[in-house]
């Protein structure tokens, strides 16, 4: 009961901040939820913290609990070393930049702790242009500064989404492994009782 209270605090929390950054994810129904309720993310060198902090905040405001040994988790997100690139599009007369186009990259891998199995490994993208106020330098870099973290956000909802994916497929496979196997019992029962009743 409180796994699906998690998932459904985790689907209301997403869908509210993609509709806030215009992100769209797919998937976000009830069975695309997080079926966990302890998650580890691993963070070393080299990732951003702004995008180490939105992930972690999305995953609390979610109900789920972040855990910081391996053993105590169900999943674990192991974030790699984000890439960050800023790539000057237009400059005025005197050679200051005017624009900019920003992307920034987040590798992971979401692996199952119970089954050490890897449930997916994907890297999260997202990209930005802006305009450069070289008249009032100080407010831009501030622009700056909160354009790169609605750009952390937007990486955290895409990997929490890819998460979510991965985890459905999961479930759905499992299902199928658990029909089938209802399919072949029922099958060999049926054989039986036809086999007796030949026999009869």
């Amino acid at each position: 009961m409180m796994r699906r209270g998690s998932s459904l605090i985790l689907i209301t929390l997403i869908t509210i901040l993609v509709s806030g950054c215009g992100f769209h994810l797919k998937g976000t129904g009830e069975m695309g939820a997080l079926n966990v309720k302890r998650i580890q993310v691993v963070a070393g060198k080299g990732v951003r913290p702004d995008v180490q902090l939105a992930l972690k905040s999305m995953i609390k405001q979610s109900g789920i609990e972040l855990v910081d040994r391996l053993e105590a988790a169900e999943m674990q997100v192991v974030l790699q070393p984000s890439l960050y690139r800023a790539t000057r599009t237009a400059f005025s007369g005197l050679g200051d930049t005017t624009a900019e186009y920003l992307v920034m990259k987040q590798g992971f891998t979401a692996t199952s702790v119970a089954t050490e199995q890897v449930l997916v490994t994907a890297v999260a993208e997202t990209s930005r242009d802006r305009q450069v106020l070289t008249s009032a330098l100080l407010a831009s870099q501030r622009e700056l500064v909160s354009i790169q973290r609605e750009m952390a956000q937007t990486l955290a909802l895409q990997i929490l989404g890819m998460i979510q994916r991965a985890s459905l497929t999961e479930l759905n496979t499992e299902g199928v492994a658990v029909d089938r196997s209802t399919v072949e019992t029922q099958t060999e029962a049926q054989i039986d009782t036809q086999k007796r009743t030949q026999v009869e």
